[in-house]
């Protein structure tokens, strides 16, 4: 488990986001856990799942072109899953919970 409890900030201050390698967690890097291990690696704040980063335009310009090629409310899922205090084993988990709250699908694609 990671060390940290994430800021849950919205946008990062340095431009990157991060995601996770399993899980459904992703968020600004400044959100990030540390391993316990030495040397610590940054982590899922809430598994200790590792991470990939990105340029945060870049990950937001993918998830609209995903959405606008049919992927329903994609966007809106994952600026929902972000503000979540946790996260869920797969992304299909955390639309099954998205569906539950919102009432709205979403489209995840392969």
């Amino acid at each position: 488990m990671p060390e940290n409890t994430p800021k849950l900030a919205v946008k990062s201050d340095i431009g990157l986001h991060v995601y996770s390698a399993a899980c459904s967690w992703h968020g600004p890097i400044e959100n990030v856990g540390k391993t316990k291990t030495e040397p610590s690696i940054p982590c899922c704040p809430y598994c200790g799942m590792v991470l990939f980063q990105q340029e945060e335009e870049v990950w937001w310009a993918g998830a609209l072109r995903h959405q606008e090629n049919g992927h329903t409310n994609y966007e809106k899922f994952l600026r929902w899953s972000q503000e979540q205090p946790k996260c869920w084993p797969t992304l299909k988990e955390a639309a099954e919970a998205y569906k539950k709250e919102t009432k709205n699908d979403v489209i995840l694609g392969q």
